[in-house]
């Protein structure tokens, strides 16, 4: 099967739907993802910005799949929760989201599925659906990480609920040293956990909470490498949700093998 992923980053979205099957196209704008994103997919990228993505170089129903994790910034922030803010802030820049739509709806594949912060739930769209609000906790990770996915995609079920022991890891530019917050209790255990007398998370304890193999490659010096981690979909996450697709037994053309 074809599978385009936009706003690909380091590839956390696509690992979750690799199989021999597959053949992945990864477009994003960040030179450094891209070459995490090419290293661990042996896959095609292309680096563009999708909001001027030229699209007629691809043919409708040419991809089987289409996933993507737009930027999550300009709906993370408290001026898009708080609704005492809503009066002081112009709604969040959408383009990037409604880039997305649109490349779906003019190539038509057979399931898409959009990956986003829960408070951009409040701005987008209603011919988007309804979102399904995924928790990396209930896919076995040592964090909440809520999340909406938009798509046509079968929810999938919990498959190994624990309880949250950790801050979810995020992004930030102002680095890694700042976006990792615990208690001195939380350090006390992160230390413990990970058996590490670190006074900060390094990218293998990043790697490890956000459910990607110890051997992932990251391009990119420390700061780079924690930022395209943060901003990732949790692969054991995008797993499930593969899984519940092909595991449907009404999508039984679905699993033929992709003759192209």
């Amino acid at each position: 099967m074809r599978i385009l992923d936009l706003c690909c980053g380091c590839g956390g979205f696509s690992l979750g739907f690799r199989d021999k099957y597959n053949r992945f196209l990864g477009i994003d704008i960040w030179d450094k993802a891209l070459k995490s994103y090419q290293a661990n997919l042996n896959a095609e990228t292309i680096q563009a910005d999708i909001r001027f993505l030229d699209v007629s170089v691809f043919k409708k129903h040419e991809f089987d799949i289409i996933i993507g994790s737009p930027p999550c910034q300009a709906f993370s922030t408290i001026k898009n929760i708080n609704p005492i803010f809503q009066d002081f802030y112009q709604i969040p820049d959408m383009s990037i989201v409604n880039a997305f739509l649109k490349i779906k709806d003019e190539l038509n594949p057979k399931f898409w599925i959009m990956e986003n912060v829960p408070p951009i739930t409040k701005f987008m769209p209603k011919n988007a659906g309804c979102p399904k609000i995924l928790k990396a906790c209930d896919f076995g990770l040592l964090h909440e990480r809520r999340r909406a996915f938009y798509g046509n995609f079968i929810e999938p079920k919990a498959t190994k609920k624990v309880k949250p022991r950790f801050p979810t890891p995020t992004a930030s530019s102002r680095g890694y040293s700042c976006i990792f917050r615990l208690s001195n209790k939380n350090w006390q255990e992160f230390q413990v956990f990970f058996k590490t007398k670190k006074k900060i998370p390094d990218v293998s304890h990043y790697k490890f909470l956000m459910g990607f193999p110890r051997d992932y490659f990251l391009a990119g010096n420390k700061k780079e490498k924690m930022m395209q981690l943060g901003n990732a979909v949790c692969p054991p996450v995008s797993q499930a949700i593969y899984k519940s697709i092909i595991n449907n037994k009404k999508l039984d053309d679905f699993l033929k093998k992709d003759s192209r």
